[in-house]
């Protein structure tokens, strides 16, 4: 998958889970599980690209990436200090709940 259609598929999909957390009553946990919906199916539309048959059953991420990611990410366009806080607290936590699902190491 190629950036532009990241952005034209996903990205808005993740914005829209993002903007449902920072405006109403959802749990983070609620919040990270929907977040995480979306990234997996990113990545598996993503892997199928390079043919996921060739892939480990269980890729390994680190957790610990998710804030670097999360400042390139635009998850919350025009939101406060305190909301993009916010927004990249859900991101991290839907990075361990795919760490979880993929056997990775969520701690």
């Amino acid at each position: 998958m190629r950036k532009n259609e990241f952005e034209g598929e996903f990205l808005p999909q993740m914005q829209a889970v993002v903007a449902r957390y920072l405006a109403g009553p959802q749990s983070l946990e609620d919040a990270a599980s929907d977040l995480a919906t979306v990234m997996r199916a990113s990545f598996q539309r993503a892997f199928s690209d390079y043919n996921a048959q060739s892939l480990p059953p269980k890729a390994r991420m680190k957790p610990s990436l998710g804030p670097a990611y999360v400042e390139h990410l635009p998850l919350a366009p025009g939101a406060s200090a305190a909301e993009q806080t916010k927004a990249s607290a859900v991101f991290r936590e839907a990075l361990v709940l795919l760490m979880k699902d993929t056997g990775g190491d969520a701690a």
